[in-house]
């Protein structure tokens, strides 16, 4: 039978679970790039962009190829003539690794508080 400390440290567990299931998956931001000599410089086939072009529509694609006029995705072709707005997403590891530890650390200190919670709860006589 289970009694509520440990329904509570079964709770628990799965908050801890859930939470480093978020926290471990990649995070992504994109940043502006202006210059199209910065552009063609940048990327790279497999970078992940986001690109506005001068009739406002957005293209959103992993690149496959750089030529010299265009930028090449899978069912995408952008011509840098066209280009508007040039974002690349890159990856925010450090922010997402210290997310990770913290709520590892809270998560330990919490199951401990818990688990003190119901030794004290037994040695004084109360039970569930």
């Amino acid at each position: 039978m289970v009694n509520k400390y440990q329904s509570k440290l079964l709770s628990l567990f799965i908050i801890l679970i859930t939470f480093l299931a978020y926290s471990c998956a990649p995070k992504y931001k994109y940043v502006d790039i202006d210059s199209l000599n910065i552009i063609k410089m940048q990327i790279k086939p497999g970078d992940n962009v986001k690109i506005t072009t001068m009739d406002s529509n957005e293209h959103e694609f992993e690149v496959v190829d750089i030529t010299n006029d265009a930028i090449v995705g899978e069912n995408e072709k952008v011509f840098f003539t066209d280009i508007h707005k040039f974002q690349k997403m890159v990856e925010t590891s450090g922010k997402r690794t210290g997310k990770v530890i913290a709520g590892t650390v809270f998560i330990i200190i919490l199951g401990a508080a818990y688990v003190a919670a119901g030794v004290a709860g037994a040695a004084a006589g109360v039970h569930p």
